[in-house]
């Protein structure tokens, strides 16, 4: 099909495949997302061991991230990047012998421009 007879979605689509060669990256924080999670099954009311835990994974994925009394927020540009984080939180905790987990999962997505924790808290607190 030559360029003249293609629909203009398929002629755009085809034009930056073939000619402009760009790729698009994601900015980095389009997404802050506050996360409590919630061993069950673990024989104790402490729970604090596994908040270590699952701080320590992800301190170990690079995100950046703020640790709160009852919520964590994290700074992060895909669903899929959210998910791979949980999958490691999961596996993290049944080697602790949790049975079961309870997530509280609160995302702020923005379209329109990158979203970072430290500006969400100057903002709320008037800073």
């Amino acid at each position: 099909m030559s360029s003249a007879s293609m629909p203009v979605d398929i002629l755009f689509t085809w034009m930056f495949t073939h000619y402009l060669k760009i790729v698009v990256v994601s900015p980095m924080a389009k997404m802050v997302v506050s996360l409590s999670v919630v061993p069950l099954g673990t024989g104790s009311p402490s729970l604090s061991k596994y908040v270590k835990r699952v701080t320590e994974v992800i301190r170990g994925s690079g995100l950046r991230y703020k640790t709160g009394a009852g919520f964590t927020d994290i700074e992060v540009d895909t669903y899929d990047q959210l998910a791979q984080l949980l999958a490691k939180i999961e596996a993290a905790l049944a080697e602790m012998g949790a049975q079961r987990i309870s997530y509280t999962i609160k995302i702020d997505r923005r379209m329109d421009k990158e979203v970072f924790i430290e500006e969400k808290i100057a903002k709320a607190e008037g800073i």
